[in-house]
């Protein structure tokens, strides 16, 4: 189990809650993971630090520890490639957008 504890500060509702307005058709089936939690896995991960790679979201789905500690079921982990289309899904409107509210995020 991992030891991470740095990132729960983001799971308080008022931290960290993207607005479905601005970012709700970036889903575009509704089987898949919602865009909140992409979001504040995304944000997790930017926060952890421990690898810039997004390949490693495939070792963290499979890790149960990391997913108590963000406070999410093991089933909706995301993986690498489900945060790819995320990514690629996302315009250059929407992608400043998300950088202005990481930036809120952190001050």
């Amino acid at each position: 189990m991992r030891q991470d504890t740095g990132a729960a500060f983001l799971l308080e509702p008022v931290a960290f809650s993207p607005d479905g307005r601005l970012f709700g058709a970036i889903r575009k089936h509704t089987n898949g993971l919602a865009t909140e939690e992409v979001f504040k896995q995304l944000m997790c991960f930017y926060f952890d630090g421990t690898s810039r790679h997004l390949t490693q979201f495939d070792v963290l789905a499979k890790d149960t520890g990391y997913a108590a500690v963000i406070e999410t079921a093991p089933e909706k982990m995301a993986s690498f490639h489900a945060i790819k289309r995320f990514i690629k899904a996302m315009s250059w409107e929407r992608a400043l957008r998300f950088r202005r509210l990481s930036r809120r995020t952190r001050s």
